[in-house]
């Protein structure tokens, strides 16, 4: 690994370790969305949601590592879901068909 390289911490894509990993107050929109999943491709979705902003919360404050961790956390992703036949998805595009997922698994 040369300098340019940014080591990820070690958080498995794991509801338990994202939850495990994610700061108190991010906790209560993780368990509500975790609450209202649907089919395994939502789960799959907010899997990487969480996990990519588990590892930015990692740094804490620094704004410079929470910025290099994201980077390298959106590039992993990326090489992750490339194989698979779903897209990778910004936050608020995930966070909005969860939503919509829920609505519709509505009585």
């Amino acid at each position: 690994m040369d300098d340019s390289e940014v080591r990820l911490p070690d958080i498995p894509r794991t509801i338990g370790a994202i939850a495990e990993a994610l700061p108190e107050h991010r906790l209560p929109g993780f368990w509500q969305q975790v609450g209202a999943l649907g089919d395994g491709d939502d789960l799959e979705l907010l899997l990487d949601d969480w996990w990519l902003q588990a590892v930015v919360d990692s740094a804490g404050d620094n704004d410079l590592r929470r910025a290099q961790l994201e980077e390298a956390a959106e590039l992993h992703l990326a090489e992750r879901v490339k194989s698979s036949q779903r897209p990778l998805l910004a936050h608020h595009e995930v966070e909005a068909l969860l939503a919509e997922d829920a609505r519709e698994a509505q009585p």
